[in-house]
């Protein structure tokens, strides 16, 4: 069972061979037909063997063979059916490389925003070290140590301590109160 449920979900599902049977879900098979759908099928999508979905055909009458009856079938020419299922097959493709570029697109967006995030926060870091490093004439190591300190104690963001020493909200003498030791 595991692996017929396997083959399912990496092969396109076609038109049964065996013909016609008993519905399994009769109340789509009964919309189905009130909207003149005659055969559905599915075909996964998939990019480099992820699979990100299916795309689900809905005919409305059911193919019939492309050959006439003065004409034999070209082997190289499939039935309707087979060709509709390339088709499908070409178009999920299509779909699929959307949906794994919008994916790859998003995912260096996110990253791009969270890199822009930290350099933004390093310069003002790096401003208030200045700052206070000059204003209470030490190194910028202390200066650093006294922010991260401060921000620890006190359960802030390190750059909203920062940007409070900048903008001259917060007292950089408030920062020389804590207690020396390891930072």
């Amino acid at each position: 069972m595991p692996g017929e449920l396997r083959q399912r979900r990496t092969r396109p599902a076609g038109r049964d061979p065996r013909g016609p049977r008993p519905s399994r879900w009769p109340d789509f098979t009964e919309r189905a037909l009130r909207y003149d759908i005659g055969s559905t099928f599915a075909v996964p999508l998939r990019r480099h063997g992820t699979p990100l979905g299916a795309l689900n055909v809905f005919v409305p009458e059911p193919a019939r063979p492309t050959s006439s009856p003065t004409s034999s079938p070209s082997p190289a020419s499939g039935s309707a059916d087979e060709t509709a299922l390339l088709l499908a097959q070409t178009l999920a493709d299509a779909a699929a490389l959307g949906l794994a570029n919008h994916r790859v697109f998003t995912e260096y967006r996110t990253l791009t925003d969270q890199l822009q995030e930290a350099l933004s926060s390093r310069v003002l870091i790096e401003q208030a070290k200045g700052m206070l490093a000059e204003r209470r004439r030490t190194g910028m190591d202390e200066a650093f140590i006294a922010l991260r300190r401060y921000a620890r104690s006190n359960r802030l963001l390190l750059d909203e301590v920062a940007t409070a020493v900048i903008t001259d909200s917060q007292d950089i003498a408030e920062l020389g109160r804590e207690h020396p030791g390891p930072a």
